[in-house]
């Protein structure tokens, strides 16, 4: 990780000669380091000031820490920011395997089988030379004094779930400046109690690890600090990649916990974007997507953008504990995009929404008076869904199969619902296009109608994933390549 002390720090008292009273910027721990860049800004160590100046970019990056009610901490911007501008790069305080999938070697993540495991902690490896890294050895020391990790046939296993938070306790006896990032974070502990995760974790990472493993006695580790490292995690971590095992039918990847990605709330519709870099040391670069206003609050979406509120509202109840209210929210037809709407099966108009859309789980309503409820509206959201995978799965690259789809799904959702965007990233890259063919080769009816099918997505993507964003990028090219 990039630390400020290559370069020149301003430490001592003030010109009264009076003692630093000065606070951190991140932290709000005394501060004696005064930011080279802007001469304003103070931090309490060089992992804090390299959240707000890195050397190599050369200016202060435009962010403070405030707070707001119901909110917390949050980032809003110091002066006005345009699109396509950095907001800010960090570094992960603690990296590693996401918690579920298929081996994965806990040094390089790569992709392994259980040809070879480490000698020490049994964990599959690529081999000697990643067993051996420094990066391993205080974990391995720890996990050899516990049970071998077990993997099914397919090479799924719950081993993983203690190695990022085993990785942040001992970074905190190691690096305490740079754990102390997420002094702020919250862990949701209170809520986390009555869900099936904290039955899973306080088995495969507190139990694992005090007693299992020994980290109670050798590292006095106590179980308050063990739940808050979890805690930390499972609220505040971002995956940076996943991918498709080559040794089993399952996915892995590695995430990690971000700093000042995690000051930033949910908003359904965002003004930034997280980058993330897939090597070491796995650099976020967040940019704004959108002009931003000075003192204005710079926001991401913690689900995809193009998530229809039916889906979306219960994904952030479940995995964020909060009830979002942004406008988006509040809007029955999702600020007029008409991404949630159904179809009513009994007048035939797309034109069936939510009665209260602020409510979770309200009944649906139509203008001829038929009413539905969110369960059946999502049990058909579904299927729709299922049914897209099955077509990615045995004939993605088949134009009629996704037309013969998008047919029968227009009897069941409005052409901009959220299905019909998902479908459109399949369809328009193959639509009107074959080996040896052109554009004028297929039918002025199949033309016209990709056309179509792109201006009912950039409908949506013009007001919900605004901006810089590659989902409409691809479809503006659609549009100028098939006009």
């Amino acid at each position: 990780m990039l630390i400020l002390s290559v370069v020149i720090m301003v430490r001592g008292s003030d010109d009264e000669g009076t003692a630093n009273t000065h606070m951190c910027f991140m932290c709000d721990r005394p501060a004696d380091i005064k930011c080279p860049g802007c001469d304003e800004v103070w931090f309490c160590c060089p992992a804090h000031g390299a959240i707000h100046y890195r050397p190599e970019v050369g200016t202060c990056f435009p962010w403070r820490v405030t707070e707001a009610e119901g909110k917390g901490r949050i980032m809003v911007t110091t002066r006005r920011v345009r699109a396509g501008e950095t907001l800010f790069m960090e570094e992960p305080i603690v990296h590693g395997p996401n918690q579920d999938g298929s081996p994965i070697c806990l040094t390089c993540y790569s992709a392994v089988s259980l040809d070879f495991l480490c000698e020490g902690c049994g964990y599959p490896m690529c081999d000697e030379e990643c067993s051996a890294h420094p990066s391993h050895e205080a974990e391995c020391r720890v996990l050899s004094r516990g049970p071998a990790p077990v993997f099914s046939q397919e090479g799924l296993t719950e081993a993983y779930h203690c190695i990022l938070p085993l990785r942040l306790l001992l970074l905190a006896r190691q690096e305490p400046d740079r754990v102390s990032l997420a002094d702020h974070l919250m862990d949701h502990e209170q809520e986390r109690r009555d869900s099936e995760d904290w039955v899973t974790t306080e088995r495969t990472v507190v139990r694992h690890l005090l007693e299992e493993c020994g980290a109670a006695e050798n590292e006095n580790m106590t179980e308050e600090e063990v739940r808050r490292a979890v805690g930390v995690l499972e609220v505040n971590c971002y995956e940076v990649y996943t991918f498709l095992q080559k040794t089993a039918s399952n996915s892995a990847g590695n995430r990690g916990c971000f700093p000042a990605a995690s000051l930033l709330s949910h908003c359904c519709v965002a003004n930034s974007r997280h980058l993330w870099g897939r090597e070491p040391p796995y650099t976020n670069t967040c940019i704004a997507t959108t002009d931003i206003g000075a003192g204005e609050e710079v926001v991401t979406s913690y689900v995809h953008p193009t998530t229809a509120a039916v889906r979306r509202r219960p994904k952030l109840l479940a995995g964020w504990y909060f009830e979002c209210g942004c406008e988006r929210c509040g809007s029955a037809t999702e600020l007029g995009t008409q991404h949630n709407t159904m179809v009513c099966p009994d007048c035939g108009q797309p034109s069936l929404l939510p009665a209260r859309p602020r409510e979770l789980g309200s009944d649906w309503v139509c203008d001829c008076g038929f009413t539905s409820s969110n369960k059946e509206v999502l049990v058909s959201v579904e299927k729709l869904h299922n049914g897209i995978k099955t077509v990615t799965d045995n004939c993605r690259y088949s134009a009629d199969t996704w037309l013969n789809f998008l047919d029968m799904a227009l009897t069941i959702v409005h052409p901009q619902h959220e299905v019909m965007v998902e479908v459109s990233k399949f369809l328009l890259p193959i639509m009107c296009r074959g080996p040896g063919q052109r554009t004028e080769d297929f039918p002025l009816s199949l033309v016209k109608r990709k056309l179509d099918l792109v201006n009912s997505t950039l409908n949506v993507l013009n007001v919900l994933d605004p901006g810089y964003s590659k989902a409409r990028v691809k479809v503006l090219y659609e549009m100028v390549e098939t006009k």
